[in-house]
């Protein structure tokens, strides 16, 4: 089974190692992972380490945690995550996996494109809505996740 992880950063941080964690024991003859990252950084040598194929594309990212507040610049820009992402599509249609595991909530562009296409999504809900300045930012999330993906797997209340 081809299963392709989606994650928004490059950089080690805590949802990183626990991507890193889940991919290295994973039952290798069962499972072929491939991981996409919306950016660069240290993550993707850890991976490449472990011979884990890795490849690196811009998404435009949904914040909610804690995201901007409705009154600051940056709120507009989270609405770019709606916008269609040609090559973010033609990379999935290209891979082809059986499964698309989304890995925190910023990434509603990358499971709108999945969704779009007909993969099931496994939705991996890291962070907690609670400290969201904008709250109709996690309506919009949330109400999106719950309705586009075939699994959710939360860490917090949320």
């Amino acid at each position: 089974m081809n299963v392709l992880y989606i994650h928004h950063t490059g950089e080690m941080d805590g949802s990183s190692i626990s991507l890193l964690n889940l991919i290295s024991y994973l039952d290798r003859k069962r499972i072929s992972p491939s991981v996409l990252l919306a950016k660069d950084g240290s993550l993707k040598e850890e991976l490449e380490s472990r011979d884990i194929k890795v490849d690196i594309l811009p998404i435009n990212m949904f914040w909610t945690f804690p995201g901007p507040r409705w009154s600051e610049r940056n709120y507009l820009k989270n609405f770019r995550a709606f916008l269609p992402n040609k090559q973010l599509i033609s990379y999935m249609e290209r891979l082809n996996p059986n499964i698309i595991h989304i890995n925190d909530k910023v990434l509603l562009s990358a499971g709108i494109a999945a969704y779009r296409l007909g993969y099931p999504i496994v939705w991996h809900s890291r962070s907690t809505y609670f400290i969201t300045r904008a709250k109709i930012n996690a309506f919009i999330s949330s109400f999106i996740i719950k309705r586009i993906a075939d699994r959710i797997i939360a860490l917090s209340e949320d």
